[in-house]
């Protein structure tokens, strides 16, 4: 079993960055064809300067590097978080190794069940496979640069799971309805979020009714890697 963590001095000055900007999912493309007008929804995957906001645990995601333009080697953020915010449920990255090094603050861990701070310049390593949680206990905004490594699905879960918390559809502590939780669980298993013994096999058991329902582990309002294929008729001429 490795390590739970391992934390380490950084040395080393932040880059300059451009300001982030919010992610825009769709761009719409119009053809002329006979006598109809047609849009096709476009989507761009995210790319470094995209910002991902969750207005209840109090996170802002920025990304830094993302899986297309590393060739899913790595999926890297700067994560800051507001007073008292918090990751909505401790959990368990069963294929990626997450490494946090805290750039203002200090940020409380849970990792395997031990609790430590890390403050400016300290790393926190997190292998695969470690349950871990963290938050901020303080009255003032911390920040950690993060990777993820590989990146997986990650950006897109992030961006399902901040914008379901912009629209009001989760709880005071960030998490979606059963129904929502149950395909968030199914499709995202390589994030494996801990959960008290009966949960899971009732999460199992609704999956398929939630998918009937019309729930889904990514939207379009909230996601940049929808498929690129939606055809609208939008007008006679």
């Amino acid at each position: 079993m490795p390590e739970a963590s391992e934390i380490s001095t950084a040395n080393g000055g932040n880059a300059s960055r451009s300001l982030p900007r919010p992610i825009r999912p769709y761009s719409s493309v119009v053809w002329r064809t006979g006598g109809h007008e047609i849009r096709r929804k476009e989507t761009s995957m995210a790319k470094a300067g995209d910002r991902i906001d969750n207005p209840v645990t109090g996170e802002r995601i920025v990304v830094l590097q993302s899986a297309q333009e590393t060739d899913g080697e790595l999926f890297a953020f700067e994560l800051s978080v507001k007073p008292h915010g918090f990751v909505s449920a401790e959990h368990v990255h069963l294929k990626q190794e997450e490494t946090f090094e805290v750039t203002r603050g200090t940020i409380r861990f849970r990792i395997n069940g031990k609790e430590a701070d890390a403050v400016v310049g300290q790393r926190v390593v997190v292998p695969s496979g470690t349950p871990h949680s963290w938050w901020n206990e303080s009255s003032e905004e911390v920040a950690a640069t993060v990777w993820l490594r590989p990146a997986l699905k990650t950006e897109v879960f992030f961006e399902t799971f901040f914008g379901l918390a912009r629209d009001g559809k989760t709880n005071k502590r960030g998490l979606p309805n059963l129904f929502q939780t149950a395909v968030l669980v199914a499709d995202y298993q390589e994030t494996k979020v801990l959960l008290p013994p009966p949960v899971p096999i009732l999460l199992k058991l609704l999956t398929p009714l939630a998918r009937l329902l019309g729930y889904r582990s990514s939207y379009p309002q909230y996601s940049s890697a929808q498929p690129n294929s939606a055809v609208e008729l939008l007008a006679d001429s």
